[in-house]
């Protein structure tokens, strides 16, 4: 649901006061409500977890896979879905990512030689793997 932004302010009856005055009287669409009073089941809660847990993983893999890889000077430590690399020619690793049917973020702009790499499925991350071995 991270696109649906859904959110709830919790706070001091003045504050709530305040803040509804600026809200339009329906804020919330009633199917995004329902998505995510759903997502709040126990049943849903336990797909989350697993989903992170995969992700995760996943992540730990990738990042050190990458970290073999002769054309990739660091993997930045990640708490999130994607990975922060500097590499020795971005330019490079994102032609081989993107022949081997990968898309990859330049962050040159932030990081010179910065590459943002989304976490994928494993299959997602072999493809990456297997584009980016050539450097």
């Amino acid at each position: 649901l991270a696109g649906a932004r859904v959110g709830a302010l919790l706070g001091p009856a003045d504050i709530i006061s305040m803040v509804s005055c600026i809200m339009p009287p329906y804020a919330i669409a009633k199917p995004i409500l329902d998505a995510a009073l759903t997502s709040l089941t126990p049943d849903a809660k336990a797909t989350v977890a697993e989903r992170c847990e995969r992700l995760r993983s996943e992540r730990e893999r990738l990042a050190a896979e990458l970290d073999k890889l002769a054309g990739i000077e660091t993997v930045y430590p990640s708490d999130a879905n994607f990975l922060l690399v500097k590499a020795k020619d971005a330019d490079r690793c994102m032609q081989l990512a993107q022949e081997g049917g990968v898309l990859i973020r330049n962050f040159g702009w932030q990081l010179p030689g910065g590459l943002r790499i989304t976490v994928g499925t494993p299959e997602q991350n072999n493809l990456l793997l297997q584009s980016l071995v050539k450097l």
